[in-house]
């Protein structure tokens, strides 16, 4: 072996700054590939997650990024949203995207972006809202349907009164069953002549509240007896040819729908959609003078007092959704006919905080649906409980509520001013204080005076805030009309009512 000499070794001169030299590459060289990775590199987003495609209602798909330290991500159309606006590495971001009330398909892009990498688009498709047709489905007819939206059509409806206890009347058995007609309450059944002196005091509107369950012929099939049919459309047409603006719905029944839960969603809607379909063939031909309203006041009688859930509100906004779906999937005038839809328990609060806007195969043509029913111990506290007898300012230190006076009537009202000013219009489809008739002396004449103090206000407020206020008449002695004659019976509060009006 030849003898190699220090100064040609590893450690001479020559030899250390080679290894200087080697040290200072292999580190530029690291830090070259740090600041690649940190700053720039690859970005990812699998081909399966580059076309997404959403139905009409709206919903969320995740998908994965895999990226450098930093990257972005925006979207196109505001109705399309994303999760995450930056994020880093490899993450999972959710793309949620709004119900398409637009009447077309709609499209937007996903943009993901990082420093140093080509941008990668996701392309989102979102279809249209359609409804299958029913075998009994015709082509749209519009004969009679006014190119009015809900909005304007609310505007020419200013103020009506319920037929109440009478045609939603049934009697409920010990074994639930259900029996009666429109008289088992104790109410005649309505004429022309209650309609026509309905539309001489100056209401537009009546709305008919209606049962059907206890007129089934089929019960497996919800079939509901023709000649029930019969009289029910009898007291519609009376109604329309008074002039009068008519609502008809599903009004209480005994409370069948009263169960919103997830476990008891698909019985309810298909009894709903069977019960629907046939009402909406029955009235297809009518024009736009009739209008739907899908349910009544809809609430869990499982709660034991207890604040609906989530699940509650959910499966009654999906009540609406059934009837509106069902109406329109007959075709003909129930293609533009103008529907109303209900908050839960119609409530107001529960309405602005809770209620979901069901999707629609036309647009603009739905109403929602309120009552009000404040103070409930001046309204419809039962007479055998602490109720109060007095109201307003006039009353102030009196018998009175210590809630639902003039300052809380407007703010309640005026909070419905969020659909409103969406081109949503609200119909109160029911408001109205217990006449308390077992007082007597100067405590019945206060009481008289408050209840039209409070009809009044109601109602001024209604107009203020562009809704639509529906006296509840339930007949008896505290009626408006005389059932049978349609001559005034209260006049007093008749007046209350149209003095609010102007």
């Amino acid at each position: 072996m030849e003898k190699q000499s220090f100064s040609d070794g590893l450690f001479s001169p020559l030899g250390i700054k080679r290894v200087i030299f080697m040290l200072v590459l292999l580190t530029t060289s690291f830090i070259s590939c740090s600041n690649s990775d940190e700053k720039g590199g690859s970005l990812e987003v699998a081909q399966e997650y580059r076309n997404l495609e959403f139905d009409a209602r709206g919903s969320r798909q995740t998908i994965q990024i895999d990226g450098p330290a930093e990257w972005h991500i925006s979207t196109s159309e505001s109705w399309c949203k994303s999760s995450h606006t930056i994020g880093e590495g490899k993450q999972y971001v959710n793309i949620t995207v709004e119900a398409n009330d637009t009447q077309k398909e709609r499209t937007a892009t996903v943009t993901v972006s990082a420093s140093g990498a080509p941008d990668i688009i996701i392309n989102v498709k979102q279809s249209l809202y359609s409804v299958p047709a029913y075998d009994e489905y015709i082509a749209p007819d519009n004969t009679g349907m006014r190119d009015l939206t809900s909005m304007q059509l609310s505007a020419l409806m200013k103020a009506g009164v319920n037929v109440g206890n009478t045609f939603e009347a049934v009697i409920v058995g010990n074994d639930g069953s259900l029996s009666g007609d429109e008289t088992c309450w104790g109410n005649p059944t309505p004429n022309k002549v209650l309609f026509e002196g309905i539309k001489a005091a100056g209401f537009d509107v009546v709305r008919i509240p209606v049962a059907y369950s206890h007129q089934f012929e089929d019960a497996a099939t919800y079939k509901i007896k023709s000649a029930w049919m019969d009289k029910v459309e009898a007291a519609v047409k009376a109604a329309l040819d008074a002039g009068l603006y008519v609502i008809i719905n599903i009004h209480w029944e005994g409370g069948w729908l009263n169960h919103p839960v997830d476990a008891n969603k698909e019985a309810l809607d298909e009894r709903l959609e069977a019960m629907w379909k046939q009402i909406a063939l029955r009235f297809r031909d009518y024009d736009d003078r009739l209008l739907f309203a899908g349910t009544n006041e809809v609430n869990n009688d499982d709660a034991n007092g207890a604040q609906p859930t989530e699940e509650n509100y959910r499966v009654q906004n999906g009540f609406n959704q059934v009837f509106v779906n069902t109406v329109r999937a007959t075709g003909g005038r129930n293609h533009y006919r103008h529907l109303i839809v209900q908050a839960y328990n119609t409530d107001v609060a529960k309405a602005v905080a809770h209620f979901t806007m069901p999707l629609d195969i036309v647009q603009n043509r739905i109403f929602l649906e309120c009552h009000y029913y404040d103070p409930y111990d001046f309204t419809i506290m039962p007479n055998d409980e602490n109720f109060k007898s007095q109201w307003g300012a006039a009353f102030a230190g009196g018998d009175v509520s210590a809630t639902g006076q003039e300052g809380d009537i407007e703010a309640t009202l005026s909070s419905l001013n969020v659909f409103i000013n969406n081109n949503v219009p609200v119909i109160i489809g029911e408001y109205g204080p217990t006449l308390r008739d077992q007082l007597t002396g100067e405590a019945l004449e206060n009481h008289l005076k408050s209840r039209n103090d409070y009809i009044e206000y109601v109602v001024k407020t209604c107009v203020k805030n562009k809704l639509v206020p529906l006296y509840w008449d339930a007949g008896y002695t505290e009626k408006l009309f005389d059932r049978t004659t349609g001559q005034l019976h209260n006049a007093a509060s008749i007046a209350a009512i149209m003095k609010g009006l102007n």
